[in-house]
C-alpha cells in the first residue's frame, strides 16, 4: 500500500454525520457505494478510488480545497526530514 499520502477518515465521518448520515449503511445508500468497500476506508484498510472521491465530494459538497487536504493528507510520518532522518520514532 502507498503511504505517501493518507485519507483524514475522521473528517470523512465528520460530514458524513454532519449531512445526517450517521451509520455505514446510509452513506453507502447516498453513494450508491458498497458498505464493505465504505467501511474499509474508514478503517484505514483501503485506499479510495477516484470514483468513490468524486461520489463523496459531488455528493456532499465538498469544495475542492477540503478534499485535497482530506483526501492528499501528507502522511509526515513516514517522510524524511531534513537531516535526511525518519519520523519512524515519532509516537
Amino acid at each position: 500500500m502507498n503511504k505517501d499520502y493518507s485519507v483524514d477518515t475522521n473528517a470523512l465521518a465528520d460530514i458524513a454525520r454532519r449531512s445526517g448520515d450517521k451509520t455505514i449503511k446510509s452513506i453507502s445508500l447516498r453513494l450508491g457505494i458498497d458498505r464493505n468497500i465504505i467501511s474499509g476506508i474508514l478503517a484505514n484498510k483501503r485506499k479510495p478510488s477516484s470514483n468513490f472521491m468524486y461520489t463523496f465530494v459531488k455528493m456532499y459538497n465538498v469544495d475542492p480545497k477540503t478534499a485535497g487536504i482530506i483526501f492528499f493528507n501528507r502522511n509526515l510520518r513516514d517522510t524524511k526530514v531534513l537531516g535526511g532522518e525518519s519520523n519512524d520514532h515519532i509516537a
